[in-house]
């Protein structure tokens, strides 16, 4: 009995092995199709070449694989078309929307990436907690500064039809002018879709020292999108296994803290 299930589990984990090598195969036939967007220091193309944590992290992904990547140079609003057309086989650290399902897969999220706001270190205590219901009562005086047509977090757009809320609010075309308006103290707070936003704009200031970041949201996953076009299902599954695993291990952590200081990466966790 003993021999015959010893037996019966070689048997399923060569099967395994099996069909796993197949699949490895059939996801390394050609170089994956990656684009890359302005979000520096998550990706970027600087001097003709694709940079950033998640150029690091899909390289590995593939290298482990011993598949190949081959890079673009888009904006972002263009990858998602691409994508949703076939064109790119796999989409980096983007979030979960109910459309893009229709074309690509997700799975486990690759980190969490809310929404933040921007302040001055001595307003730290007044934000501290900070939420964008906050905004919604009338003793609050907070001026926050924003780009028109920018979502930041779930609960925004609902935010947006009261009007105590708007109230509180400073909108512009641009996160440069936001920021302007912050250092010239015009408004306390600006927010920002994501953290490479904001960083990007604190270290080309000279003001970095006396500005910090805080996230708006506890939870605000972004996720590795495989095209349906590109991949079944089941392979889409082992690129993204391999993605999940490699991001536990303390060599991914260590690609983190190339970009990203060690109070920074708390809010991805």
């Amino acid at each position: 009995m003993v021999n015959f299930l010893n037996l019966k589990f070689i048997v399923i984990f060569l099967t395994f092995l099996v069909c796993y090598k197949i699949n490895a195969l059939e996801l390394c036939k050609k170089p994956w199709k990656v684009a890359v967007s302005d979000r520096y220091p998550f990706e970027v193309y600087l001097e003709g070449k694709p940079k950033g944590l998640n150029i690091d992290v899909m390289n590995k992904v593939a290298e482990k694989l011993n598949c190949k990547v081959e890079y673009f140079d888009l904006p972002f609003a263009r990858i998602i078309y691409e994508a949703k057309h076939g064109n790119l086989d796999i989409v980096m650290g983007v979030g979960k929307r109910k459309e893009r399902e229709e074309f690509a897969y997700y799975f486990e999220p690759y980190l969490n990436s809310p929404s933040v706001i921007i302040i001055h270190k001595k307003d730290y205590k007044n934000f501290e907690n900070f939420k964008l219901t906050d905004l919604t009562q009338e003793k609050n005086k907070s001026k926050v500064a924003g780009m028109i047509g920018a979502v930041y977090n779930k609960e925004y757009e609902t935010l947006m039809s009261n009007q105590i809320f708007v109230n509180h609010l400073v909108l512009t075309s641009k996160n440069a002018l936001n920021f302007k308006k912050l250092i010239d103290k015009e408004v306390d707070a600006i927010l920002l879709s994501d953290i490479a936003i904001a960083k990007t704009l604190i270290n080309s200031s000279d003001f970095k020292n006396d500005l910090v970041m805080i996230p708006i949201d506890k939870e605000d996953y972004s996720y590795f999108m495989y095209s349906k076009k590109s991949f079944s299902e089941d392979e889409a599954k082992v690129i993204n296994g391999t993605l999940a695993k490699f991001l536990k291990d303390k060599e991914a952590e260590n690609l983190m803290l190339k970009y990203f200081t060690k109070e920074e990466l708390k809010i991805f966790k």
